[in-house]
């Protein structure tokens, strides 16, 4: 059941790392600043990877120039904020409630990745 994510997820990030700029990832997420964590925690929002795909396409985020700050601020947001569940919660608990859940989450997420990011390089 495991082969399958993992061979899709290498396809993706194999693909991926040949579609997307190597200076684009450098210049805006190549250093663990407070808008390059910003931008991967929002990546991470709109694209949700299951963590068996996430693996190797962080492992290509990292070969593209990503820091490792805003891989991590990326990695903990990718799952928990994916915007698919953003909207089946809304149903559930209502649009405020998960506009503050989805705040707190992103900014933790953030400061996550700038504590991160100055310790480990």
């Amino acid at each position: 059941m495991i082969v399958p994510l993992l061979l899709i997820g290498v396809f993706i990030a194999g693909i991926a790392s040949e579609v997307i700029p190597t200076d684009l990832v450098a210049d805006h997420l190549g250093h663990d600043t407070l808008s390059a964590n910003s931008i991967a925690v929002a990546f991470g929002i709109f694209m949700y990877f299951p963590t068996l795909v996430e693996v190797p396409v962080a492992r290509m985020f990292l070969d593209l120039g990503m820091a490792k700050g805003p891989l991590l601020a990326y990695l903990l947001a990718d799952p928990e904020l994916s915007f698919q569940s953003i909207l089946v919660t809304r149903k559930v608990m209502g649009s405020k409630k998960v506009a503050v859940y989805v705040g707190l989450v992103a900014v933790f997420c953030v400061v996550a990745g700038m504590i991160f990011g100055m310790f480990v390089r």
